[in-house]
């Protein structure tokens, strides 16, 4: 899909609204379980590309959805979750956006161990200065999760995607926009391009690709490109799409959810169900112990519309 730049709030679709509701279930989870961990006092939530914090059918956002989930683990009956910070740091590059949001996040109230923050900069900056902030000081990244789901092909280096996933018991949901970087890889300003691409893909791996490919061919290796990439960091060693289609609309891009793990104990799970051409890749970071697999359907309306059918999996630690 081209790069999105919307001049003010617009209607979300009904992927990003059953994206929205994947996030927030999963989140609760992963809240739920690390912060019962006695080593982790502290649990950090990065929105790479926030947004507004709303759309004009919706309340819900992904910064909304990740505050609420911690407040439902938090509050949740019989959990003890009121010793663990919640950190949450929302990066916007717009302006007008971080205002926006600042104003959503704040008509709302939070726990006192909900901690929270909103920076205006790129992600490649902010996320980016951080971490070689932590790597200069010789300091490990608290529990992390980071959602990273840019505007279009651009602006997500693989070398800070690598970083993050470096750090124990970090993870990473990624929303990979194959069909725009298959119109990098066709397009004619190629010394631009392949910049951006081996931005991308932290290689010049993706020279393996041929412009010649009709698209839907292009976009689908581009994602398994980019999987095997994943793959190739020592700390990422499990990759399993799941699919999100609307079988009502034959030319609709598909999305793949992805995920991957490393150092869990047990069958090294690979699958390779991946088809379509915008690709969201769950990865997860290091673990040390056992696994819990979560599967979930959805088929049902969201916000009004047909979420289509979703299928997917996910896993986290207990």
């Amino acid at each position: 899909m081209p790069s999105f730049n919307p001049p003010a709030l617009w209607e979300a679709k009904p992927h990003t609204l059953a994206k929205i509701e994947i996030l927030g279930r999963y989140l609760y989870l992963w809240f739920s379980i690390l912060g019962t961990n006695p080593r982790n006092k502290r649990l950090v939530y990065i929105d790479g590309f926030a947004g507004p914090g709303q759309y004009t059918n919706t309340g819900q956002s992904s910064p909304i959805a990740a505050l609420r989930a911690a407040k439902n683990a938090i509050e949740r009956p019989g959990a003890r979750l009121k010793d663990v910070e919640f950190s949450f740091l929302f990066v916007e590059k717009r302006k007008d956006f971080v205002e926006n949001l600042r104003a959503v996040v704040l008509a709302s109230s939070w726990p006192t161990n909900i901690k929270w923050d909103t920076e205006q900069g790129s992600f490649e900056e902010r996320v980016g200065g951080v971490l070689e902030e932590l790597k200069r000081q010789r300091q490990q990244l608290a529990p992390t999760f980071a959602f990273i789901d840019p505007f279009g092909a651009t602006g997500l280096p693989f070398h800070i995607v690598a970083e993050i996933l470096s750090h124990p018991s970090c993870e990473v949901l990624l929303n990979l926009d194959s069909d725009g970087i298959g119109r990098l890889v066709t397009a004619q300003e190629f010394a631009k391009n392949q910049k951006n691409l081996d931005a991308i893909f932290g290689d010049q791996s993706w020279q393996q690709l041929d412009p010649a490919w009709p698209m839907p061919k292009l976009s689908a290796a581009i994602l398994t490109l980019y999987k095997q990439r994943l793959r190739s960091l020592q700390a990422v060693r499990l990759c399993v799409p799941i699919r999100h289609e609307q079988p009502a609309r034959a030319d609709q891009l598909s999305s793949c959810f992805c995920q991957s793990a490393s150092a869990w104990p047990g069958k090294d799970e690979r699958s390779d169900e991946s088809g379509g051409q915008i690709g969201i890749l769950l990865i997860f970071g290091r673990f040390r112990r056992a696994r819990v697999i979560v599967r979930l359907r959805l088929s049902r309306r969201v916000g009004g519309k047909n979420a289509g059918h979703i299928v997917w999996r996910m896993a986290t630690v207990c």
